[in-house]
């Protein structure tokens, strides 16, 4: 990964971060830890998946988002867990 990219990465999730803090949400300093980890590991899989998976890119960064979304959701409300109750 080069440099600008890396770059490109943590000042994306630190922006993406500003959006809690600035509008008061109540996260605590875990709920940041886990969002940042979260966020900055999609942008690495997602940029590396665009530099090096050929022809299956498009299908391989859904199944990156779905599970992205899929996980946030979970952990921040247990959707998922809670189904059938």
């Amino acid at each position: 990964m080069m440099l600008k990219d890396f770059i490109f990465l943590i000042l994306g999730t630190a922006g993406l971060l500003l959006i809690p803090l600035l509008g008061n949400w109540p996260w605590t300093v875990s709920d940041y830890v886990v969002a940042g980890t979260l966020l900055f590991g999609v942008g690495v899989a997602l940029n590396l998946l665009f530099r090096k998976a050929g022809k299956y890119r498009i299908p391989t960064a859904i199944v990156v988002v779905f599970l992205f979304v899929w996980l946030w959701t979970e952990l921040a409300v247990g959707v998922f867990t809670n189904w059938g109750s």
